[in-house]
């Protein structure tokens, strides 16, 4: 367990959570069949809006697409990785 005193004696360790956060990363290849729920998606958005910036000017922007919507991304952006440019 990550000892307090290691924090004031090795300031530079970074507790443990937040290392198996980052080494237990994984690519995900396959997805199941039912979405994230409206809620969750509020709650990570609420928690990106947070995240830091150059000069802190949080130049981006997030849209979260469902539906006919988001199955006709899905299909443009199958078909420009295809023929390597843009879809028509």
């Amino acid at each position: 367990m990550f000892a307090e005193t290691q924090l004031t004696t090795r300031p530079w360790l970074i507790p443990p959570l937040v290392d198996e956060v980052i080494e237990s990363r994984r690519a995900i290849r396959r997805f199941l069949p039912q979405g994230v729920p409206v809620r969750a998606l509020h709650e990570i958005l609420e928690v990106a809006c947070h995240a830091p910036s150059a000069s802190n000017i949080q130049p981006w922007r997030c849209h979260v697409l469902t539906g006919a919507a988001r199955d006709r991304l899905v299909a443009e952006a199958v078909a420009a990785f295809r023929v390597g440019g843009p879809a028509a």
